[in-house]
Parts: structure tokens; sequence; C-alpha cells
């Protein structure tokens, strides 16, 4: 079972946010699920929450659709294929 959460924040801060998570994989409904089950978890609402950087989203983007992803027996055929 769900419900459903209802806030009302600034127009300013929710742009900001928006901005801010354009760069992750985290829209502001999954940002709040973390927060959320990090409170749940550590009985905390700080700590080191890990926004990936750009770099690390568009991979992980690409690692969603297929891209750029490799299937090794082991770590020599891995690195075999990746040549190094």
């Amino acid at each position: 079972m769900s419900q459903v959460l209802q806030i009302e924040i600034d127009d300013r801060l929710q742009a900001s946010a928006m901005s801010a998570l354009e760069r992750s994989v985290l829209s502001i409904e999954d940002f709040v699920r973390l927060m959320l089950g990090r409170l749940c978890e550590d009985n905390s609402l700080l700590g080191d929450v890990d926004i990936p950087n750009e770099l690390t989203s568009k991979t992980l983007e690409k690692s969603a659709q297929g891209q750029d992803v490799y299937s090794a027996q082991n770590a020599d055929d891995l690195f075999c294929q990746l040549g190094i």
C-alpha cells in the first residue's frame, strides 16, 4: 500500500531543487523517498547522500538503456574486452 504525499513549497525552492536534481537520475519524488527511507533507517536526516556527477548520471542512463554494457565470464575476460 502506498500513500500520496502532498507538500507546499516555494516556487524558487522547487526550481532550484529540480535544477540540482537534473544532474542526477533522481526526480523530486525519488529524492523524497530516499530521504524518508534514510530517516527510517538511520534515524537521521543528515548523512552522506551521494548525488552522481554529470558523467556518472550519463553512464547510469546509458546502462539503463543497455548501451556500453559489458558482460564477461571473469575479470580477465572483461579487461580483455575493455583493452586494458
